[in-house]
């Protein structure tokens, strides 16, 4: 499989030499990769200073982001080919209905061997989407004592906010910041319903159709149709709590996932491309 927006992220990124430049970056004296990464080189005999410590911090920000935007479109372009092997099946193996036959009251499934796979890669989709939305944010949840505690202003030293870490958090301020969030927040309105089915497949199930994973909807022209859960808003403990009513299909989602995916990298590069420093150009 060929990865076309992967490989050109990665040109773009790496070739234009995007986010060098200490000024481009601002990163808190206790953000935990500085904090980490003082402590290492300090135990490798080195005293780092702000400069060494930025590059080190900074250099593969732009690039995590990126490994995980590609691996959503692998995984969708996995899911489109195991739903077309699938889709393949069904012609060779089932015949055709016909005309003027009742369809079953619940429907026409077959049993095409490859739905399981384009299943898994539909889970890998959203999980992904997931550690984008992570990698450029992520963490500064104080626990509630902590909260409590630091209402009260003499304790309030002594129990400092929580850093929130990832890229769009170590932003010097200026357009590139501003542009940065700006993307930032137009993709987590178009993914928060990826995150939640995400955190389900991680921790509950997989995501599937209301008939499981072993078989798909045959239409009557045989052409199959691989279902989802009706639209999600909160998060879903088990599985059963999914319903499904609006005849919803995991290949149109996840393209739709893979556009947000590619609006938010190019609005990230563009912006890393204006703010480029005169000597890297």
């Amino acid at each position: 499989m060929r990865l076309e927006r992967y490989g050109e992220w990665m040109r773009r990124c790496l070739g234009g030499q995007l986010g060098f430049g200490d000024e481009l970056w601002a990163f808190p004296s206790n953000y935990p990769t500085i904090v980490r990464l003082r402590k290492l080189l300090q135990k490798h005999g080195r005293n780092p200073d702000l400069e060494d410590l930025t590059y080190y911090a900074s250099r593969d920000l732009i690039v995590e982001v990126i490994e995980a935007a590609g691996a959503v479109e692998y995984a969708v372009q996995r899911l489109e080919a195991a739903a077309a092997e699938a889709q393949k099946w069904v012609i060779d193996n089932t015949p055709p209905r016909v005309p003027g036959e009742a369809r079953p009251q619940f429907g026409e499934w077959a049993g095409a061997p490859t739905v399981r796979l384009a299943y898994l890669d539909f889970n890998s989709a959203v999980v992904w989407v997931r550690g984008m939305q992570e990698r450029l944010d992520r963490g500064g949840k104080p626990s509630t004592v902590t909260r409590l505690l630091r209402r009260i202003p003499i304790l309030r030293g002594y129990f400092p906010a929580p850093v929130r870490a990832g890229l769009v958090n170590v932003l010097a301020e200026g357009r590139l910041r501003n542009d940065v969030r700006s993307a930032h927040a137009r993709f987590l309105k178009r993914t928060k319903e990826a995150r939640l089915l995400a955190n389900f497949g991680l921790h509950a199930s997989r995501v599937q159709q209301n008939a499981g994973t072993s078989a798909a909807e045959v239409l009557d022209n045989r052409t199959i149709v691989l279902r989802m859960p009706d639209r999600v808003t909160r998060p879903v403990e088990i599985f059963d709590e999914f319903t499904f009513t609006e005849g919803r299909e995991i290949i149109g989602y996840t393209n739709d996932l893979l556009t947000a995916v590619d609006d938010l990298i190019d609005a990230l590069l563009d912006a890393f491309e204006r703010a480029r420093p005169a000597r890297f150009r």
